[in-house]
């Protein structure tokens, strides 16, 4: 892991992460066409060319939000596009026998 820390502080990283950025215009590639969220992390979709990355391997990066890249990872169950319930079906899961927090 320590190679990776070292090269995501690398500038080729950096060249890597700048043009992801650009591609997506700053936006979250993610959720950002629904909720605006800014791209906040450079995700790798896959580790094949890790350290190796050239022009052509930069589509598989994607420009993300702080808050996918943690859903992404499994770091969190909230995923910024799941659909947001309404209260009726909070209460109607609730009265099913979900259990509901506020």
């Amino acid at each position: 892991m320590g190679d990776y820390n070292l090269y995501l502080q690398s500038a080729k990283w950096g060249h890597a992460r700048q043009h992801v950025w650009y591609r997506c215009g700053g936006k979250c590639e993610r959720c950002g066409f629904l909720t605006g969220a800014a791209m906040e992390h450079c995700h790798h979709m896959h580790y094949r060319n890790l350290f190796f990355e050239e022009i052509d391997d930069y589509r598989s990066l994607l420009g993300i939000c702080r808050k996918c890249h943690e859903f992404l990872h499994h770091r969190s169950q909230f995923d910024p596009l799941a659909p947001i319930p309404t209260i009726e079906e909070l209460l109607r899961r609730n009265h099913d026998g979900w259990k509901t927090t506020f």
